[in-house]
């Protein structure tokens, strides 16, 4: 199992933490059983967003329930009848539905792949085949997505993305070998043990994973900036994976002894590492990673998990995130011998951090979002608690001086704008 260190994080939500390291390993013999003119089907959304169809139906017409997953927020949970099917003469391996998500892909999307382990498509004439989540996706496999699958022996040319109904000629099903967040068996890890074989070069021994060259990152948080300039400045390697192919990634995840990641898709890359790594967690949010604990567990890492954030309201996926030099991150530099207060950002920058987080909240919180996510029935209790055990966390917001400053901003602001 992982070992937790949990001394820099806040009471408010370290239970979830506690309660969730446990053993996530089952004994498990998983088999890929073949079945002849059998149909791959679409995803098809049901009235429940929780809930969708597709999978596999066998040559009778029935469906196959170990052809179902958990995808992005859903469960494929049946099949459903088609008047027009085309007609393919290939073999092929189903490998589930595709979001284009790096984090929902390593956790719900690969755990099939231990089947390339033993088998090449090449050599045995066999082609992979997945379908989009189409109310979530409209892109195909491509990026990082298509090289994991060409580390593992898929050439590009025998990767399939089935867009309608398709009766092929032999459909091999291999046993899923993960749920997320629930078990894993060693066929899921032995995927990544195989892929770390494939990547070996150089690497760094101190790495630090930022979010700050993702795309689409400008309204879901702020304030990373010196929490990674604290690891740069103390030695660590600074990495934004997005600019690296997969291979040059593995080799650098694989090979450092040491890694800081702040929280999110970010922790999910501990996959490509190896066994017993160092591991902090930025946390940039209340509550736990749902699939995380399972990952941690997987790869036996030593795991610091470091409250580093002000998280005022319950957020989504999107956020919006503010990070923030928090005592518990300064006591983590502190123990850890880094150097940090001179990275601090000031007063000023803190008031417009804080005013951006309260914009981009009303902009990512949308009716749409609660709704579709049911964010009411998660996040409906303890609101005023939570907004008061952070609101206090500003030890110095209501000095004197804080108050003129956030003032002046108000009148300035007013008067510019006409307000």
């Amino acid at each position: 199992m992982s070992r937790y260190i949990w001394d820099y994080m806040d009471e408010i939500h370290i239970d979830q933490f506690k309660n969730a390291d446990k053993s996530y390993r089952v004994e498990k013999e998983l088999e890929a059983p073949s079945y002849r003119r059998a149909t791959i089907l679409p995803y098809k959304t049901t009235e429940d967003p929780g809930k969708g169809l597709g999978g596999i139906l066998d040559i009778d017409g029935k469906w196959i329930p170990e052809s179902g997953q958990h995808i992005v927020g859903a469960d494929v949970i049946d099949g459903y009848s088609v008047d027009e099917v085309e007609e393919s003469d290939l073999e092929v391996v189903w490998f589930g539905y595709y979001h284009n998500h790096w984090g929902h892909f390593l956790t719900e999307m690969i755990s099939r792949c231990w089947y390339l382990l033993k088998h090449n498509p090449v050599e045995e004439d066999f082609y992979v085949a997945y379908a989009i989540k189409t109310d979530t996706c409209s892109v195909g496999l491509q990026g990082t997505f298509k090289e994991f699958l060409n580390i593992l022996g898929v050439p590009d040319d025998r990767i399939l993305l089935v867009s309608k109904p398709t009766k092929y000629n032999e459909i091999n099903l291999p046993d899923i070998s993960c749920v997320a967040g629930q078990w894993y068996t060693d066929k899921y890890t032995a995927i990544f043990d195989k892929m770390i074989s494939e990547c070996q070069g150089e690497g760094y021994e101190k790495v630090y994973l930022t979010r700050l060259k993702g795309k689409g990152l400008a309204s879901t948080q702020i304030g990373e900036k010196a929490l990674m300039k604290t690891f740069r400045e103390n030695g660590y390697k600074v990495i934004a994976p997005e600019t690296l192919s997969l291979k040059e990634q593995i080799n650098i995840f694989s090979s450092a002894k040491e890694m800081v990641v702040v929280e999110g898709t970010l922790t999910h890359n501990v996959l490509f590492c190896r066994n017993g790594i160092d591991f902090t967690v930025l946390n940039r949010d209340m509550g736990n990673n749902a699939y995380q604990p399972l990952i941690n567990d997987a790869k036996k890492v030593n795991i610091t998990y470091v409250d580093s954030h002000l998280a005022f309201f319950p957020t989504f996926a999107g956020g919006p995130f503010l990070f923030y030099f928090s005592d518990n991150f300064r006591r983590y530099c502190k123990d850890k011998g880094l150097v940090c207060d001179k990275y601090a950002e000031g007063k000023i920058r803190l008031h417009i951090k804080i005013m951006w987080y309260f914009v981009m909240y009303l902009q990512n919180m949308t009716t749409e979002t609660i709704d579709r996510w049911s964010l009411e029935d998660k996040y409906n209790e303890g609101m005023m608690s939570r907004y008061r055990f952070y609101r206090a966390k500003l030890k110095d917001y209501d000095s004197p001086i804080e108050r003129k400053m956030r003032n002046g901003l108000s009148r300035v602001t007013k008067k510019i704008f006409g307000l």
